[in-house]
């Protein structure tokens, strides 16, 4: 047994994942597993790994592409952690972030569920592009109807017994896998956060046309997963249809091939 398992989802990524788990091995807090969940991967990523000479990585390989969500929920029935924590393998920790979030999280009641971080945004060579730093604490079920403001899965960490009362990642939506599981944790948990960026979110260019085409659809099916807390008339579904119509417009450019849209996207 552990404190924390951290689930490294990963998929084509040789070639920063070195970077990913280095960072989780570099944290202050010592007593962790890193889990790195191959969704059967074509590079190189399992020779990679073999070069990790240390007893807390864990190498999981898919036998077939089954998506982020279902990489995520191959690490949770892995892990034996009684937190969790996710990192992208694209992504970078400092290495403060699990000790700041586990402080604060077992000084916290058993209604605190979650602690989340801020992040920086880099471009692929490393550029910072902005700073995120997190306000929204406590019962933060109807702000989260409005957007995933948590940003990404890396500036996570959870109680184990989160995915006991809400279940896994719902690997039937293509996008929004986390967006749909935050909304589902806070239905029964608060959420707190640590107003630093402690997370490095690269943007990989690679990665750009594939979350544009299938991020308008996840939209769509938390939506409609949620429509039922959701009133007619409610700032929350005004919100919505906002991002909708910017979505819209946002996959127009790129199927024209307007260059606008990198301007956009920068």
């Amino acid at each position: 047994m552990c404190t924390v398992s951290v689930i490294i989802p990963t998929f084509n990524r040789a070639h920063t994942l070195c970077r990913a788990v280095n960072s989780v091995l570099n944290q202050t807090f010592r007593d962790l597993e890193v889990i790195i969940v191959d969704d059967d991967s074509k590079d190189n990523t399992e020779e990679i790994l073999r070069k990790f000479n240390d007893s807390r990585v864990v190498y999981v390989k898919h036998k077939s592409n089954r998506g982020a969500g279902a990489a995520r929920n191959t690490g949770i029935k892995n892990a034996e952690g009684k937190y969790i924590a996710f990192l992208d393998s694209d992504d970078e920790w400092l290495p403060v972030k699990l000790e700041k979030q586990l402080k604060k999280i077992e000084r916290a009641n058993n209604r605190v569920g979650l602690i989340y971080t801020g992040f920086s945004v880099l471009s692929e060579n490393g550029r910072k592009i902005l700073d995120w730093t997190p306000k929204i604490e406590g019962r933060v079920f109807d702000r989260l109807l409005e957007g995933n403001y948590l940003g990404t899965t890396s500036t996570v960490l959870l109680r184990r017994e989160c995915f006991d009362e809400v279940g896994f990642f719902d690997e039937s939506l293509k996008s929004c896998q986390d967006w749909d599981m935050w909304i589902r944790v806070a239905r029964k948990y608060e959420f707190r956060c640590i107003p630093e960026p402690l997370v490095k979110y690269y943007i990989m260019r690679d990665s750009i046309s594939k979350a544009l085409k299938k991020r308008f659809r996840g939209h769509l099916a938390v939506f409609r997963k949620c429509k039922e807390y959701v009133s007619q008339d409610s700032y929350s579904r005004i919100e919505y249809y906002f991002k909708i119509a910017k979505l819209t417009f946002i996959r127009i450019l790129w199927a024209t091939g307007e260059i606008l849209l990198f301007k956009i996207l920068r």
